[in-house]
């Protein structure tokens, strides 16, 4: 499981978000690469996978997805925490990649096109959320971002269409050893992601209350 997706998986009211689902990994191109490079002077493990996004439309597309991670965690854990995430769509030379702080923690959780531009949400793992600090309450814990120009834009919330967005981006690509990690291809059928079968965005926020008012005091 995905140990960013732990917390969520904690919460009563998501027992319904599916942690029980074991996703399917095929044709595996090479072994994941473990520990074999440092970050911090610590060791660090290494997740390159493709996998299949199924769209609103009913289409279906292939991205590219990596993720770094401290082999280890403190005072003894097997697996540490993020340190990187990566995104690729090559057939419109989409990239996008984050680095993780305290502050600053993005997760993508969907990959939309609507009339050509596309789109990708990125949930927000803050510890300190502080990004909700100045939004409203009904403010999701996501970021959208708009793919114009070849670079990334934010837009608000009311501008994106989450009511028929996807929930289509796996979550679960950290084994319980390195070995186990995502690699090659992870097809549509079976794969885990942040919630249930066919959730959209609004749905996935919104039942789950993934909401600003969470975090903000009354």
């Amino acid at each position: 499981m995905s140990k960013w997706l732990i917390p969520l998986c904690s919460v009563a009211a998501l027992a319904s978000v599916g942690c029980d689902r074991t996703p399917q990994i095929v044709n595996a191109m090479q072994p994941t690469l473990s520990t074999q490079v440092t970050h911090n002077g610590k060791k660090i493990d290494i997740a390159e996978w493709k996998e299949e996004v199924r769209l609103f439309d009913g289409r279906t597309v292939i991205v590219r997805r990596k993720a770094t991670a401290y082999a280890g965690g403190f005072p003894n854990a097997s697996r540490g925490s993020d340190i990187s995430t990566e995104f690729k769509y090559e057939p419109m030379g989409i990239t996008w990649k984050h680095e993780m702080s305290d502050v600053s923690i993005r997760h993508p959780i969907a990959f939309e096109i609507f009339n050509g531009v596309a789109y990708l949400v990125l949930y927000v793992g803050d510890r300190s959320l502080l990004f909700c600090a100045d939004k409203p309450p009904t403010q999701y814990l996501a970021q959208f971002l708009k793919w114009s120009g070849g670079a990334w834009t934010e837009v608000p919330q009311v501008d994106f269409p989450s009511d028929k967005a996807l929930l289509n981006l796996s979550s679960d690509y950290w084994g319980h050893t390195a070995k186990d990690d995502a690699k090659g291809l992870i097809p549509w059928e079976g794969k885990r992601t942040g919630g249930n079968d066919g959730e959209t965005v609004k749905s996935f926020f919104e039942g789950y209350h993934r909401v600003c008012s969470l975090h903000q005091k009354k």
